[in-house]
């Protein structure tokens, strides 16, 4: 699969190779779009619990004004 892919990337006789390479580029891309998707919800659970813990650390000291 990957002599295909580098084929379709890197030129080749296109007649021959073209229905498999575009199948093959289209499965690479759909792994490098799921690839993506799992990075950003890590990214936004990362950031969901950074927010969570300054928000509790938050309520449990106070505003400063009040004390």
């Amino acid at each position: 699969m990957w002599q295909l892919l580098s084929k379709f990337i890197y030129g080749g006789s296109s007649h021959e190779l073209q229905p498999i390479s575009i199948t093959s580029n289209l499965i690479f891309l759909k792994d490098y779009i799921n690839v993506l998707i799992i990075l950003s919800r890590q990214e936004i659970l990362k950031l969901t619990h950074i927010f969570l813990a300054k928000f509790e650390f938050f309520v449990k000291k106070g505003p400063f004004w009040l004390k």
